[in-house]
């Protein structure tokens, strides 16, 4: 016997079927506002995340210092390691985690009361669901994993809930096809491939930020392409957007392969920070007229 599916239901079923894998609406939002209000109240408590680094970088010197007094000799590297991962690195990434969750949870329910207006604006679902099959087709142009079969796919969709009656049911089954895509648009819009050597770049206001490759080793084959074929495409990106003033970057092959950024035309950071892999990572800075220079 064919299995059944959600399409092959009653009307009543199909809507049934829908709400059992979402919780209601007003939870939904309330659970989101709970948790904003929470990251926002620790996240006005921090300063800047530079400048906490730099006092989390003293906190851990002076209990080095104080360690060492107490103990009448130097503290070995390894132990130094363990004091410095405790008191900055675990910090800092638990700050960056509850910015980014911050922003997630804000997105999300920016969504949900886009949904609620829509709903409001149209008379049937038939006028809603064509709104947002508008809107969701241009939001999923920016998910370049998908290929246009699977976005056609998920933009027809919504029309699974063309017989949702109830308002709060119908936004929450808007919000559960909606909801998994969020993720894939945010790391598609963070990281754009430059060339085809792993090189990544992410657009920050007037600023472009540079990543590389977190499994490259930073082999000398890779760092040739990096600069005589991927360079020279974001000289061309950057040429188009003139609004672009800087190209900067962070990563732990510019504190280990430092010199060779700095020929390269780069201005080198005097601060160390540390990356995903808790190792030292060193910072650079390019102007983009400096690199059009030099790459365009």
């Amino acid at each position: 016997m064919p299995e059944e599916t959600t399409k092959d239901k009653a009307p009543q079923e199909q809507e049934a079927a829908v709400g059992e894998k979402t919780v209601s609406f007003a939870d939904r939002v309330s659970e989101i506002e709970t948790e904003l209000t929470e990251l926002s109240a620790k996240n006005k408590q921090r300063k800047d995340l530079h400048q906490e680094r730099q006092i989390r970088e003293q906190i851990y010197l002076d209990k080095v210092a104080e360690l060492e007094a107490d103990l009448g000799h130097e503290l070995s590297e390894d132990e130094k390691l363990q004091i410095h991962r405790h008191e900055v690195e675990e910090w800092l990434m638990a700050a960056q985690s509850d910015q980014e969750r911050f922003k997630i949870l804000n997105t999300k329910l920016l969504a949900l009361e886009a949904f609620d207006r829509i709903y409001d604006q149209h008379p049937s679902n038939e006028a809603r669901i064509k709104n947002l099959q508008e809107s969701l087709e241009l939001y999923l142009k920016g998910i370049t994993t998908l290929d246009r079969g699977e976005r056609q796919k998920i933009i027809k969709s919504l029309e699974n809930c063309l017989t949702i009656e109830d308002k709060q049911k119908f936004i929450e089954a808007i919000f559960s096809i909606v909801e998994p895509l969020m993720e894939m648009r945010r790391k598609a819009d963070e990281y754009i491939p430059i060339g085809t050597s792993g090189l990544t770049m992410e657009i920050l206001n007037t600023e472009v930020k540079l990543h590389f490759n977190p499994n490259e080793k930073g082999s000398l084959e890779m760092l040739n392409r990096i600069k005589n074929e991927d360079f020279p495409i974001l000289a061309d990106f950057l040429k188009e957007n003139s609004q672009i003033k800087e190209v900067s970057g962070y990563s732990w092959l510019v504190r280990r392969l430092g010199s060779r950024f700095k020929k390269w035309g780069f201005q080198l950071s005097e601060d160390t920070y540390i990356d995903n892999a808790g190792r030292d990572a060193g910072g650079m800075t390019m102007s983009s007229e400096e690199f059009l220079k030099r790459y365009g």
